[in-house]
């Protein structure tokens, strides 16, 4: 199945009225490996994880109701960094989950963690720092977290988004 029909299934969804999940919880998709998702081994190939990690921020947005102050001021979610870890393999037609949840935030950056989940077993974790930008200028948290109603300027991270958040300031000072 083409990533296009899942994107269409999730949007198809938001049709039913449903409470919305908490900004700061974890919202969870479920999905099926099928042919085209895997590489010449047989399993989900990693370039795939990605595009499955894209559907998992934008249901995040649409589950969570962050894409009415998103859509109404025309802000673009923009991903800035990324990593992912691969740990298990997902085979043919096996059924998994994607975990979605905001980790933090910066005053500039949003910090995400996005895990693959097969029963028990974790198959991958993925690390994502993203920014929404209106034009050319990119737009400070403070302005999303006022919709939010959220008070701190920031939440505490976990140690491996913390960790991963001063990498990626060590590696954009040596460039």
């Amino acid at each position: 199945m083409n990533l296009y029909f899942r994107l269409l299934r999730l949007l198809f969804r938001t049709l039913w009225p449903r409470a919305p999940e908490a900004p700061l919880g974890t919202t969870v998709l479920a999905f099926r490996a099928w042919p085209l998702d895997l590489d010449y081994n047989l399993h989900v190939t990693n370039a795939r994880y990605q595009s499955f990690m894209d559907l998992g921020r934008t249901w995040h947005l649409l589950a969570t109701g962050l894409w009415r102050p998103v859509l109404k001021k025309r802000w673009l979610p923009i991903l800035h960094a990324c990593h992912v870890t691969y740990l298990k393999q997902i085979d043919p037609f096996q059924k998994f989950e994607l975990h979605t949840s905001l980790e933090g935030w910066d005053e500039k950056y949003f910090y995400m963690r996005q895990e693959f989940r097969r029963g028990d077993d974790l198959c991958a974790i993925g690390l994502v720092r993203g920014v929404f930008r209106h034009g050319r200028r990119s737009i400070p948290t403070s302005d999303l977290l006022a919709w939010l109603q959220a008070e701190a300027p920031t939440i505490n991270m976990n140690d491996l988004t913390s960790e991963w958040q001063a990498f990626l300031k060590v590696q954009r000072d040596q460039s």
